[in-house]
């Protein structure tokens, strides 16, 4: 954190996936909901970027030097090899081209490098507001049915019934570590010393599900098995018209389609 050196675990009453987002986070002092001395972007360069490079591949006139003057500028800014236009499209992102982990609905000559576009737009703006146009512009709304998912978790001890996170990666049960576990109560160092200075503990099934249970695998994040998401391709990417300016109107404007 900004004017820190700790090392904090994820806080899992902020983060539903595990991935804690630091995006615009500020020092302790301003950890309250009605302060915060970050400046808001309201236009930044990088979108103006993203926003030229993706509507010259669309239109199919996109160059390797209006890449080199924009994507590339955005990733140089944190040591990525440039994108050279030929070998995205020789060579389409598999992840980006499947149905599961991306954009199916993307053709043409300009296929490979619309997808990189894209990767880059939901990098760069991450968490900025942009994901729900973007996925409209696109015609992507059947992305909202997908499940949505977090960090991989594995398999839960099956006789001490718990799994620990380390998280920092240093080889020690220490307060930046995670513990979850399958049961009533939970686990303590005074049994297990694993455990060491763990004090994060996540009950399976209550702060957390994962997609195999104590088999462990991703955090689930809105279980599409027992509560699915249904997106009306004919209908969804517009809203519907409130009926009273409809009548205010005097039948002029006309519902939307299928509303």
């Amino acid at each position: 954190r900004i004017g820190s050196s700790d090392q904090l675990s994820p806080d899992f009453s902020s983060t539903m996936t595990g991935y804690q987002i630091i995006k615009g986070l500020t020092g302790k002092n301003s950890d309250a909901w009605h302060k915060s001395d970050n400046d808001i972007s309201l236009f930044r360069t990088a979108e103006v970027y993203l926003n030229y490079a993706e509507a010259k591949a669309e239109l199919g006139t996109l160059t390797q030097t209006d890449l080199d003057n924009t994507i590339t500028k955005i990733r140089a800014r944190v040591g990525m090899p440039a994108l050279n236009l030929a070998a995205a499209n020789a060579n389409p992102d598999p992840y980006l081209e499947a149905a599961e982990t991306g954009y199916p609905n993307v053709s043409g000559s300009n296929k490979g490098i619309i997808l990189e576009i894209r990767r880059e737009r939901t990098i760069e703006l991450f968490d900025e507001g942009f994901r729900y146009d973007d996925l409209m512009r696109w015609k992507e709304g059947k992305a909202f049915e997908k499940q949505f998912k977090g960090m991989y978790v594995p398999a839960l001890d099956p006789v001490k019934k718990f799994v620990i996170l380390d998280l920092n990666g240093n080889g020690v049960s220490d307060a930046q570590d995670v513990c979850v576990y399958d049961g009533t109560t939970a686990p303590t160092a005074a049994t297990y010393p694993e455990l060491g200075s763990i004090t994060v503990f996540l009950k399976l099934g209550e702060n957390l599900s994962l997609a195999n249970g104590v088999n462990g695998g991703d955090i689930i994040v809105h279980d599409i098995n027992t509560k699915p998401r249904s997106w009306n391709e004919n209908r969804d990417y517009l809203y519907p018209i409130p009926q009273d300016q409809i009548t205010l109107y005097g039948g002029r404007i006309q519902q939307n389609p299928n509303w």
